[in-house]
């Protein structure tokens, strides 16, 4: 596992590479690409800088409950739209859609529809009704204005109200957003209508929070920032995450497997009722 010195040194060489690219290319589409390479090296370990993610979390970050900007509302809907755009490009590149549609792909059944849960803008539903052909749907506390489009987005409480049967449940970097008895809540929640949910949020650690911090003011909006900042330290410790989830299956015949990924990038419960 890299000290704190080499996890250090790893993110100034990146931030270098990235400022250095920045001076030569315009930030248009291209530049876009680079980030992305960039950041795939530095979170999945083109340099060889892989430990036990799950064996060795910061206990001194202590967890924050203070709201993001774009949970309070009243953003403009250009301002709104252009950070949901920019949230999803962020999950493509940390590979957090790629790892959902993994899991997907890896259900043993026939997956016919898939139900987003926090589902934004719809980013993720997209690609898994264009890559695997199912029927998609999302809730969301706040859907667009003017609706997704090609597949319906929901206004609903996924804590209290009932939620639309579908075979396969997910939730992309929701949960932070829930207090525990909420979290705990949404699980078995979910189960009434889904015969398996697909967690993945982000890890609270130090790690994660100074690789963001380096390399997200370069590419995002601000709000972006700000909030992506904020989401980790609202984030679940690798064993918070995993005991919350297992309080919400006891009793109920369900089970859960949790991984964690290297550098604390992302955590997810595969829980099947």
């Amino acid at each position: 596992m890299p000290g704190k010195a080499a996890v250090a040194v790893h993110i100034q060489l990146a931030s270098r590479k990235l400022t250095d690219s920045r001076r030569r290319n315009p930030p248009h589409t291209t530049h876009r690409v680079e980030f992305a390479d960039l950041l795939r090296a530095i979170l999945f370990d083109e340099t060889g800088m892989v430990g036990q993610p799950h064996e060795c979390h910061d206990t001194e970050m202590q967890r924050s409950f203070e709201a993001e900007i774009l949970d309070g509302g009243g953003q403009m809907p250009e301002m709104l739209e252009r950070a949901h755009v920019a949230l999803s490009r962020t999950h493509c590149v940390l590979g957090n859609h790629m790892a959902i549609l993994r899991a997907l792909r890896r259900d043993g059944q026939a997956v016919r529809r898939v139900l987003d849960i926090g589902c934004g803008h719809g980013g993720l539903l997209e690609k898994v009704r264009r890559k695997m052909g199912a029927e998609v749907l999302g809730v969301d506390l706040r859907p667009p204005k003017s609706g997704a489009g090609a597949f319906p987005i929901l206004k609903l409480d996924a804590v209290r109200e009932a939620l639309p049967p579908a075979d396969v449940a997910v939730s992309v970097c929701m949960v932070h957003h829930l207090h525990d008895e909420e979290f705990v809540e949404m699980i078995r929640n979910v189960g009434r209508t889904c015969r398996r949910f697909v967690i993945l949020d982000l890890v609270r650690h130090r790690v994660p929070l100074a690789l963001f911090s380096a390399v997200g003011p370069l590419c995002l909006p601000k709000v972006n920032v700000l909030d992506g900042r904020q989401s980790i330290r609202r984030a679940h410790t690798p064993e918070e995450f995993r005991a919350l989830v297992a309080r919400a299956v006891a009793g109920t015949g369900g089970s859960f497997r949790h991984t964690v990924a290297p550098l604390w990038i992302r955590q997810i419960a595969d829980v099947r009722y």
